[in-house]
């Protein structure tokens, strides 16, 4: 017979939002900023306390994500080995 413990993790397991990451910019430093942010979110309407430090985690999560896009736009591009076939596939400009 199946346990609550068993069947409480696999309902976890099944119902835990994954988070996509879409962005190949983003760094697990920004992926905490938001999840601090998210949480101060609610707690903002508390007190003023709470709404300067959400402020102070918004601009910083803003700033950090500038940054780390404009270094990720500024890196070189990998270069890849193109095949023979690739390369008389590849659309040339017209003469």
């Amino acid at each position: 017979m199946l346990d609550s413990s068993t069947i409480t993790n696999n309902i976890k397991e099944v119902l835990v939002r994954k988070r996509r990451n879409n962005k190949r910019w983003a760094r697990t430093k920004i992926v905490y900023l938001c999840n601090k942010r998210r949480e101060l979110r609610h707690k903002k309407y508390t007190s003023l306390d709470f709404r300067t430090e959400y402020q102070k985690a918004n601009r910083g999560k803003k700033k950090k994500i500038k940054n780390e896009k404009e270094e990720w736009i500024d890196e070189p591009a990998p270069l890849t080995k193109m095949s023979p076939q690739a390369a008389l596939r590849r659309p040339t400009a017209p003469s």
